[in-house]
């Protein structure tokens, strides 16, 4: 087996022409048993076998490995052995048993990361339909109780609307949105029955404890929570029992969370309602509560941040209490952020030049969301721009709001 490598580092101001780097590729062969094989190089002076790490220290480097009887599923980069940006194309069958058998947890995370961006990409485009092979990858996760429930959590959660948008040279905020609701929604449906069972597998009575063990318990079975809500109406009253009798924050807030994504308005209201009554003498857990709604697709419109502003419990002059509105209103409420009329790029930019002569600082780091319009699909970059230039003309600006919009502007 021959493994071709080449590598390239973008110029950067002042620097061009870069050298190569010496970069370790911590490697794996994953046979069709899914078992890890022998790895034997050719040349021992590229290769560190107790690690099993290539020394890759040219612009373009090749690698030969004898003794290969079959044809094996290519590990690269095992624990993240190198901060590199990878382009190498597996194949979705490749992806679907690494997700399964990868030894290496961060590959067989990541594996799984790439199997479901490739899932959105489809659904944006109208061609997305969960197939069997997809459905039996997603079982043999949810169901082996074998592995660590923390590590099944991370590998069942799709990617984030602004970690997608990320991956990408230009996007269509409403069409990852659309596209990742539908992946979720399908994923759900199919695999309904296998995320009631882990809820009830791992839904026992227990005194809290803060131990990793049962940390990573609640991690899963509040994911689990999550999506069989979103297909079943018994998961609906599942999150409205875990939440009523909740004995610590992680439970009572995912269910909270559950209720205001799955729900219908009325459940929804009522749980943060109630969630309100119980915490309003405790500050930190009100952001908390003003995050989850303030952040959700369903209920972060511009017209109930607007209203939020308004509400008892928010404070101009507390940093957390905007992060908790604005910030997660521009960086998790997405598909209301990135509104075709421009109003949630007016809501950030009014909330910006209020800021600047009273907590410049906040001020400018909430400005982030509005530096990426270069990125965005014309019909919205050109109004988040607009907005940009209405900060930059709206007075005197702060040292710090000024540089980050005129750097931004250019």
């Amino acid at each position: 087996l021959t493994i071709n490598l080449r590598q390239s580092t973008p110029d950067t101001p002042g620097q061009t022409n870069k050298k190569p780097l010496w970069i370790p590729v911590q490697l794996g062969f994953i046979a069709h048993s899914g078992e890890d094989m022998e790895i034997r190089p050719d040349k021992a002076d590229s290769w560190t076998e107790e690690s099993q790490v290539l020394h890759f220290r040219e612009a373009e480097q090749t690698f030969s490995f004898g003794g290969v009887i079959e044809e094996p599923v290519v590990s690269l980069f095992r624990d993240f052995s190198a901060p590199v940006r990878i382009n190498y194309q597996h194949s979705q069958s490749a992806l679907r048993f690494m997700l399964q058998h990868d030894s290496d947890g961060f590959n067989r995370w990541d594996a799984g990361q790439q199997l479901m961006l490739h899932w959105i990409e489809l659904a944006e485009k109208g061609r997305f339909k969960l197939v069997k092979e997809d459905i039996d990858a997603l079982h043999s996760v949810i169901s082996d109780e074998s592995l660590d429930p923390a590590m099944v959590a991370y590998l069942m959660a799709l990617p984030s609307e602004a970690y997608i948008a990320e991956t990408r040279k230009s996007y269509d905020p409403v069409a990852i949105h659309n596209g990742r609701e539908q992946v979720l929604s399908e994923v759900a449906e199919a695999l309904n029955e296998d995320f009631k069972a882990c809820y009830e597998r791992l839904n026992v009575p227990a005194e809290y404890q803060p131990a990793p063990a049962d940390m990573a318990r609640r991690s899963l079975k509040n994911l689990a929570l999550s999506y069989w809500a979103r297909a079943s109406s018994d998961g609906i009253e599942a999150a409205k029992a875990q939440f009523n009798s909740a004995d610590n924050m992680t439970d009572q807030m995912a269910a909270l969370r559950v209720l205001v994504t799955c729900g219908d308005e009325a459940e929804a209201q009522e749980a943060l309602n109630a969630f309100y009554e119980q915490w309003k003498h405790d500050s930190l857990v009100v952001n908390q509560w003003l995050a989850v709604q303030c952040g959700s697709s369903r209920l972060g419109s511009p017209e109930h941040i607007e209203k939020m502003l308004e509400h008892e419990a928010f404070d101009w002059r507390n940093p957390n209490k905007v992060r908790s509105v604005i910030g997660a209103f521009a960086n998790q409420a997405l598909c209301h952020f990135h509104s075709e009329n421009g109003r949630g790029y007016r809501l950030l930019a009014d909330a910006v030049i209020r800021l600047n002569a009273s907590n410049p600082q906040i001020a400018s780091r909430l400005l982030t969301p509005l530096t990426r319009w270069k990125r965005l699909v014309p019909s919205q970059s050109h109004l988040m721009k607009a907005e940009l230039q209405r900060i930059m003309d709206s007075g005197s600006l702060s040292k710090d709001v000024y540089e980050v919009v005129s750097k931004s502007l250019v």
